[in-house]
């Protein structure tokens, strides 16, 4: 059933419902069900115990998750969903911030791949306002390039103005990843902007010579990932601010390309991520193994999971509701979480 957080009496019904099936074969909504007001509701499947499954819900325009399960074994609670008041003005804080910089190019130019940790702890959902965002956090000035990386959020829920990087999707409470990639314009001085406290930052330097000139942080150890040697700084920052980077003028030709720093976070991503996600209730027999230094980051299962199921929930069913353009993107970013999550169950049975 569904069940309000905090506990309240707001009436859940006509929350929409919807069991989804994912499978190596067919995935996808299987059924869909209206809560009544104590927020139960039913669902019906063919038995199938080698396909996983997971429950949304919608409430207050905002899709809600539940834990992956197997028919087969069926964890208590699996088929509840906490479904949360919302605020405009619930408070997220920035848990880790992350970032791995890559050698210059030829050109000067350098790689920046950024995974940011968030925490909504309010115990209500973070809306945006329809022209707001529901987070900001300045960036570093001449930057270029911007996407967004394999975080929990698509790349139509975040946006580049200027200097800011704005998030326009919903943070339900807990914890959730954003990760962002772009290139630095040539220069020997990088200066990060804070937007406020962040407790845990790691910097990951490709070039020997660069270091954190800013005090609180110090010389770590170094990651070696891809046949070359990141040197980690590790520090924390108590107020919005600046973090300042001294970069060697570039020497030779860097493999400066974007995608190259992937395998670089994949150290984050086997630590802090999975960690993350286990504490907003991912269950860990769904995750694959860790990626091996120098392979490129693994996803967990369970959070390619919802998002697929996030990506059904809005879509499915209303193709002649949206744009084509808007409808290519959802088959195009379907496909695309289809391979990566055959690609970890595959890990997982094979343990690799």
């Amino acid at each position: 059933m569904l069940h309000v957080v905090p506990p309240d009496t707001t009436p859940l019904a006509g929350a929409r419902v919807l069991l989804h099936r994912v499978a190596a074969d067919r995935q996808g909504p299987v059924d869909s069900a209206a809560a009544d007001a104590q927020g139960r509701y039913r669902v019906s499947v063919r038995p199938d115990t080698v396909a996983l499954y997971l429950v949304s819900a919608s409430w207050d325009g905002i899709e809600y998750f539940g834990a992956p399960f197997r028919l087969g074994a069926v964890p208590p609670g699996a088929l509840d969903v906490a479904v949360y008041d919302t605020s405009g003005t619930a408070s997220v804080q920035v848990a880790a911030r992350n970032l791995v910089v890559g050698a210059a190019d030829t050109g000067g130019a350098r790689p920046v791949l950024e995974l940011f940790a968030l925490e909504n702890r309010s115990g209500r959902t973070r809306t945006a306002p329809p022209d707001g965002a529901s987070w900001r956090w300045p960036l570093p000035s001449g930057i270029r390039e911007f996407a967004t990386g394999e975080g929990e959020f698509s790349s139509r829920a975040v946006e580049r103005h200027g200097d800011s990087l704005a998030l326009a999707a919903p943070l339900v409470p807990g914890a959730r990843q954003l990760v962002v990639q772009y290139l630095l314009a040539p220069r020997t001085r990088l200066v990060l902007p804070f937007g406020g406290p962040v407790p845990s930052v790691d910097i990951l330097l490709a070039e020997r010579d660069a270091r954190v000139r800013t005090t609180g942080f110090a010389y770590a150890d170094t990651q070696s990932v891809d046949g070359r040697t990141y040197r980690r700084w590790h520090g924390s920052v108590a107020a919005a601010g600046a973090v300042e980077v001294e970069l060697p003028a570039p020497q030779s030709a860097g493999r400066g390309a974007l995608g190259l720093l992937v395998a670089g976070l994949a150290v984050l991503l086997a630590g802090l991520g999975v960690a993350l996600l286990r504490r907003r209730g991912a269950p860990p027999p769904l995750e694959p193994a860790p990626a091996a230094a120098g392979a490129a980051p693994r996803i967990p299962a369970a959070a390619l999971i919802e998002s697929i199921a996030r990506l059904d929930a809005r879509y499915a069913g209303r193709e002649s509701e949206v744009s084509r353009d808007e409808w290519a993107r959802y088959a195009t970013e379907r496909a695309r979480l289809r391979a990566e999550l055959a690609a970890a169950l595959a890990a997982r049975e094979t343990g690799g």
